[in-house]
Parts: C-alpha cells; sequence; structure tokens
C-alpha cells in the first residue's frame, strides 16, 4: 500500500472510531460508504487484525482497534504539522534558496543584489555559487541557474531577463593608433581579441547585416578563457573586443573603452538572452518567486548596462574620425549620469 493511500486511510479511521458509522463517514467525506468500507478492510489486511467488531447494530473497537488508534493519532498529528510546515516554506521566504550564475555575470549583476534580499526577507538564506558551468537546477541541487545563451532543449522553466547585446570595443589608445573601423570588412585589418570558452552558438561573432545575421570569423591577437580577462586586454590595447553590454558598459560610459559599428551590434533573439532557470514544479516556492522578480526588477524593462547606448548619437560612429567617436561615448557617460539620478 502507497504511504499516502495509509495517511489518508488512517484519517478515515479516525473518523469512523468518532462516528461509530461507516455512512456517516462517507458522508463527511463525500465518497460512497463501500469506498470507506472497503479502505477500513484494506487497512486491517496491512496490519493483519480486526480493528473493530461488526453487526448489524453498531461497530465496536477491538483491544488492537484502540491500541492502533492513539498510534493513528500521532501519525495524523504529525503528517498535518509536516504539511503546514512546507506550506508555510513554500508560502514564505523561510529557508535557504540556491543560486549560480557565470562568474563575471553573477559577481557584477547578481552579488549587488543579494545584501538587499536578505536585509528584507531575514527568515532567509541563500547558498550563492559562481560557475561557469551550466548547472541543471532539476539535477544539480539548486534552485536557480542564471543561463547566458541560446536556451538548451530541456523540461527547465525558464524566465526571460533581458535580451544580450553584444558590442564591438577597443580602447582609446588602440582606436588613435591604428584608426576607427568603418566597415565590418576592415575588422580584417585589426587586432582582435577572442574568448575560447565561448563555443555556444549566441557567443560568436555574429552581426545583424539587413535583418540577417552574419558570422565574422576574426583574426586573433590574443585569445583567452575568461570574459573579464578579455576585457583587461581591450583596456591594455591589444585590440578589439566583441563583448556583451553587461561586461563592457561601465568602461564604455567612462570612456575607457569606445564602441564602434554599432549599427551593426542589436540584440537578436536568434543570439539568445539573459535567463532564470528553475526546475519544472506544480509549485513555486516563494523564495525562488522572489529572487527572480527581485533579479527582473533590478535588470529593469531596458537592462541598465545598456542605457548608455539608448541616446540617440547625431552622426554614425562608425563614419566618425576618432576624436568625434571618443565625444560620442563620453555623452553616454552623461546619459548614464542623468538616468540614475532620474531613478
Amino acid at each position: 500500500m502507497k504511504a499516502l493511500g495509509v495517511v489518508n486511510d488512517i484519517d478515515l479511521y479516525i473518523s469512523v472510531t468518532k462516528t461509530g458509522s461507516f455512512s456517516e463517514t462517507a458522508r463527511l467525506f463525500g465518497i460512497p460508504p463501500s469506498s470507506v468500507m472497503r479502505r477500513i478492510n484494506s487497512l486491517e489486511k496491512e496490519l493483519e487484525t480486526c480493528l473493530f467488531n461488526r453487526s448489524t447494530k453498531c461497530l465496536v473497537l477491538t483491544e488492537m482497534g484502540l491500541l492502533f488508534l492513539e498510534h493513528a493519532k500521532s501519525i495524523s498529528r504529525c503528517i498535518g504539522d509536516a504539511r503546514s510546515e512546507i506550506k508555510e516554506h513554500t508560502a514564505s521566504t523561510l529557508g535557504v534558496l540556491k543560486v549560480s550564475a557565470p562568474a563575471a555575470f553573477g559577481r557584477r549583476h547578481v552579488a549587488p543584489l543579494l545584501s538587499r534580499i536578505l536585509n528584507h526577507h531575514p527568515g532567509l538564506k541563500i547558498d550563492f555559487s559562481l560557475n561557469d558551468k551550466a548547472l541543471d537546477p532539476s539535477v544539480d541541487n539548486v534552485d536557480v541557474c542564471i543561463k547566458l545563451g541560446i536556451l538548451p532543449d530541456s523540461n527547465l522553466i525558464p524566465t526571460k531577463l533581458a535580451d544580450m547585446r553584444r558590442v564591438l570595443c577597443a580602447s582609446p589608445d588602440y582606436l588613435r593608433q591604428r584608426g576607427c573601423p568603418q566597415t565590418l570588412e576592415d575588422l580584417y585589418q585589426h587586432a582582435c581579441l577572442l574568448h575560447t570558452t565561448c563555443n555556444n552558438f549566441s557567443l560568436t561573432w555574429q552581426f545583424k547585416v539587413e535583418g540577417q545575421l552574419k558570422k565574422f570569423i576574426p583574426n586573433s591577437r590574443l585569445s583567452v578563457n575568461s570574459s573579464e580577462l578579455l576585457v583587461d586586454g581591450a583596456l591594455q590595447g591589444i585590440g578589439i573586443i566583441h563583448a556583451p553590454t553587461w561586461l563592457v558598459h561601465e568602461q564604455i560610459a567612462s570612456g575607457q573603452l569606445v564602441s564602434v559599428l554599432d549599427e551593426y551590434c542589436q540584440a537578436d533573439p536568434r543570439q539568445g538572452a539573459i535567463y532564470a532557470l528553475r526546475a519544472r514544479s506544480n509549485v513555486v516556492p516563494a523564495k525562488t518567486r522572489l529572487f527572480i522578480n527581485e533579479l527582473k526588477r533590478s535588470i529593469g524593462c531596458t537592462p541598465y548596462w545598456d542605457l548608455p547606448f539608448e541616446k540617440e548619437v547625431s552622426q554614425n560612429i562608425a563614419t566618425l574620425h576618432f576624436d568625434s567617436a571618443l565625444r560620442a561615448s563620453l555623452s553616454r557617460v552623461t546619459t548614464l549620469q542623468d538616468k540614475s539620478q532620474a531613478s
């Protein structure tokens, strides 16, 4: 007999001892009297004892029936307490929430949010890990996993947090020495830095040209296996990188890096996005729902890392000389500051 069936039969058994009637218990539970009799018989068979002495007029508990009644009441109380506690944890933000995110993204855009969540929810604990390996919440003992790029083919439930826009950028020193590329073909004449672990289709160098995605294979001057090292290489003036705005928005807004060929660097669903993944479940725990909603609110409808790119520049950066490109980049600083003050 299944455990849940035993629990239901115990509840029926306790009710029969109170009402003294199969028919009255059936009425209370909304089932046929024959079902109550069959399940009590099944319970007696499972226990290998007789719980009731039956007559045409009444039901009388046997000695074993009285003994089992005390245990049945205790089991029913324990199950009730367990259900209440589980419902409380599911409906509240109590307990431990396990979250995993890629190292660079998690460090920049998830970690700063944790203190605010914990301060507002004292019963919540967060186990936060930085992991560039793609985890599966259904098997890796994690409640929420941040995924960058194209969604895997799985039964996981995704919540889209933001589109993922990538830009071409380099340091002012590099562009002074080598000039700004005017076309995508000009990139072949430039030193380009590659992220060697980006084997996901969404992380290759792709550009939107007349509505189509065009793949570009750059001449690599330096290859690294860390997105943060990629940015460091660009800051040091080694070459041009193709990086997501969530990674380089601060450097571009401050003028440490200058973006080029922006007209080809628009977000496209075919290049993936940023998602929060959770395991499929009929009930979403409140702490999981809270975290995902707070992360979405923190990022915003227009991701805050895309704000420096929202202001329209009067001329296309791709057709400007470097000094004009630098002025356009600095104008983004004003944009970011103005929008930060407004919020």
